[in-house]
């Protein structure tokens, strides 16, 4: 029977007729499998509701932008039950067209689905079939099988005869191109990584041999198959050679994928790798490639550095002699670096943390680079990026010599600021020993107290908390800064860390929300989940508690890490998808399960204290402010820098140049109002007047939902942060944190109830 998808947010940009006429397919085919008596009527019913929606895209894609000429016969030599031809038909008067269908239920299905008796449908293992088929066909498309055993099969060239081992999906693929006619184009759906490594006995290394060439390699954005997470593409399959294949992201988006056509049939290149790279054959490394390639280039213009030839930077590159330790002979010259997963680059074998064999020793040119600092610096998120440029490969993604010698070098051009820069972080790490050792000696010495604060105050001579104010996003900075300027009244201070220990989970658990409403799937099964949790505690998102948003938060960061933490690359890409990011290492320290920590204890806090107590004395207050304050320092540990590369902007006007929306935005960062005005670049258009959480080498934003809203402040020229606080009965109730002259507002819009109701009902 046919393979169904993952279901995934299609609804923003595709034609409703798509919509309802992939629904009225997926009903036909539940009434005709209760027809044929399936035994699989119920699986097939849960499988449906989301069928429509993967296949919509990609039909809609190949139909729209490829088939530009007549087409008077079709092929599907894995044709499920039908339903993909089906669909690509409706619109095009094609004279033969077939399916080959290997299930009996699928065939009797495909037969009962075609009402107008437009198909041919064949019962049979389609490497036989294809053998008796005599005709030509103008277009070939399929989603064969993947990950089926490899076997051999025997082709027949003009000249002579040649044996192949593969995938039997990839068998499949090739006995139907031997059907194609001269200027015909095959279609297929394949695992990412195919093209990427090709056995010498296989078919994508044996295609020219048959006149044939692999035309467009297009990723998509989500598995096609229920019952595998690999990350599938379509690929474009015509006659004749060509040394460059166009390669792209096919998107959720209607618009966008009309660029990305655009680009391939005109032959020229996005301004972003997703619309459209030419890329020569023998060097294309998969499409996640292109996309840290694209990355690291944007990363390295924003710092002020210059590309450099990994040739300059490394005169030698050895693979270990041995899998077990040290595997290689001992250099000062060289760094180690990881050829699989994420384990840091080190200076010696005995730092090495995974097998030797799983790492490459490069030899450094050091009149051009410091060991020491090249080490550090490919330990930074830049230099990780620089990693995931240099992969190879899909299902475990693995750095090759030949990838690295390719790889492109971003390094401060004079070796001189490589050491400044060493030198500073020995500085900031002597500082961190220091204040490590005086931690140590308050608590063995409590007698000497004061003596170890006049040396706390000589090392930390200046107070940076107002730095990390400005790097924070506004809706907590705001409310930061009413506690920072509070100098002597210990109740007002409490009050305000009080505060913003609510506002905390509630801003948090609105990312992650926003989030996985991206991912229709996942949201509707955490959606229930977290109602389940929600009712069994007595909580309700209908009136906001601390409580609640800190149920959503430790819920939904799990599910995060989980997806960060699989084995499974196409669970990662799934997660940096939702979130709009092209890197996990900021979701690895939003998801952090410290935080969720942080938030249950100053929950229990706010709970013994102001929260359900009577009137705090200034002394009390004191204590209790000493103690929030030691969890506000735990959770700018745990923040790091994410603030400062995930930045929250409010949207204004857009243009598009060159498909790349340009659109002026409102920084909504740090404490200062009004706020700073910067522009953006993005993929897709962003709904305007919208808050959004943007990287600074992303083209894509997310949509934070109307939990959080930032308002004009009557009567002045500033900005004030409401937070949802409850529903009432005409409206949605907003509360303000830090704005006194006005603390609440009320929100009766209908688009802000709509965006609402769909995370509050199930």
């Amino acid at each position: 029977m046919a393979s169904y998808a993952h279901i995934h947010d299609f609804h923003v940009y595709l034609p409703a007729w798509k919509k309802e006429s992939w629904q009225e397919l997926s009903k036909s085919i539940l009434e005709t499998f209760q027809q044929i008596e399936y035994s699989g009527t119920k699986e097939l019913a849960d499988g449906l509701s989301k069928y429509w929606i993967t296949w919509s895209a990609l039909i809609d894609f190949i139909r729209e932008g490829l088939f530009k000429t007549k087409v008077n016969s079709i092929l599907d030599p894995w044709a499920g039950s039908g339903a993909m031809l089906l669909e690509l038909t409706k619109t095009i008067n094609v004279k033969n067209a077939k399916g080959i269908c290997v299930i009996k239920e699928s065939f009797e299905l495909a037969n009962k689905l075609d009402k107008e008796k437009k198909m041919t449908w064949i019962l049979g293992n389609p490497l036989d079939e294809l053998e008796k088929l005599k005709n030509k066909y103008d277009v070939i498309v399929s989603c064969p099988p993947f990950g089926v055993r490899p076997t051999t099969h025997i082709f027949l060239t003009k000249d002579s005869q040649k044996s192949l081992m593969d995938d039997l999906g990839n068998l499949i693929i090739l006995k139907s191109l031997l059907h194609l006619s001269e200027n015909g184009v095959g279609f297929f759906v394949i695992p990412q990584g195919a093209l990427i490594v090709q056995k010498n006995q296989g078919v994508f290394a044996n295609l020219e041999k048959f006149h044939l060439h692999v035309n467009a390699f297009f990723a998509l954005p989500y598995p096609v198959h229920s019952d595998t997470s690999i990350p599938s593409a379509l690929i474009v399959v015509k006659h004749g050679m060509s040394e460059n294949i166009f390669v792209g992201e096919l998107s959720l988006n209607y618009e966008k994928n009309q660029r990305l056509l655009a680009n391939y049939l005109e032959g020229k290149e996005g301004k972003d790798p997703s619309q459209g790279r030419i890329i020569a054959r023998d060097k294309f490394r998969g499409y996640q490639v292109l996309v840290a390639e694209d990355r690291a280039e944007r990363m390295a213009q924003r710092m002020g550095l210059e590309p450099v030839s990994f040739r300059d930077v490394v005169i030698e590159v050895n693979l270990a002699k041995a899998k077990e330790l040290p595997g290689f002979e001992e250099r000062n010259d060289a760094i180690y670096l990881p050829l699989i997963g994420s384990s840091d680059v080190v200076t010696s074998t005995s730092e090495l943390k995974i097998k030797p064999h799983n790492y490459a020793q490069l030899i450094l040119n050091t009149e051009k680079v410091d060991v020491r600092f090249l080490a550090n610096f490919m330990n930074t998120p830049f230099g990780r990026t620089i990693r995931e440029s240099a992969y190879s490969g899909m299902v475990i993604p693995k750095i090759s010599k030949t990838s690295l010698f390719e790889t492109k070098m971003y390094l401060p051009e004079k070796k001189k600021s490589q050491l400044l820069i060493l030198d500073a972080d020995l500085k900031i790490n002597t500082l961190i020993t220091e204040m490590q050792e005086l931690r140590t000696l308050l608590w063995s010495r409590p007698s000497d107290v004061s003596k170890t604060v006049k040396r706390i105050n000589m090392v930390n001579r200046q107070d940076r908390f107002e730095d990390w104010l400005d790097n924070l996003p506004f809706p907590l900075a705001s409310i930061l800064w009413a506690y920072h300027i509070e100098k002597d009244n210990n109740q007002k201070k409490l009050l305000h860390l009080d505060h913003f220990f609510e506002a905390l989970p509630e801003f948090i658990a609105t990312i992650y929300l926003s989030a996985f409403k991206n991912d229709s799937e996942l949201f509707i099964k955490e959606k229930k989940k977290i109602k389940e949790i929600l009712e069994k505690n007595g909580l309700s998102m209908d009136r906001s508690t601390i409580g609640t948003w800190v149920v959503i938060t430790e819920r939904l960061a799990k599910q995060t890490r989980k997806m960060i933490n699989s084995q499974d690359k196409a669970m990662q890409l799934r997660i940096k998808n939702i979130f709009k990011l092209s890197t996990l290492d900021i979701l690895e320290n939003l998801s952090s399960s410290k935080i969720v920590e942080i938030l249950q204890k100053t929950n229990r806090l706010r709970n013994e204290g102001r929260g359900h107590g009577g009137i705090v004395s200034d002394r009390t207050a004191g204590i209790r402010n000493s103690e929030l304050f030691e969890y506000l320092n735990q959770l700018r540990q745990c923040f790091g820098d994410i603030w400062s590369r995930w930045i929250l902007i409010s949207t204004g006007k857009m243009n598009l140049q060159e498909g790349i929306f340009k659109v002026q935005a409102n920084s909504v960062m740090g404490t200062r109002t009004p706020f700073k005005h910067i522009e953006v670049e993005v993929n897709i258009p962003l709904n305007s007047n919208k808050l959004h959480l943007i990287g600074e080498e992303d083209r894509a934003a997310l949509e934070l939902l109307p939990i959080i809203k930032i308002a004009p402040a009557p009567e002045t020229e500033l900005n004030a942060c409401y937070f949802y606080n409850r529903i009432e009965t005409d409206a949605f109730r907003y509360i303000s944190y830090h704005y006194e002259a006005k603390p609440e507002i009320k929100d009766s819009d209908l688009e802000t109830a709509k965006e609402l109701k769909l995370i509050f009902n199930n």
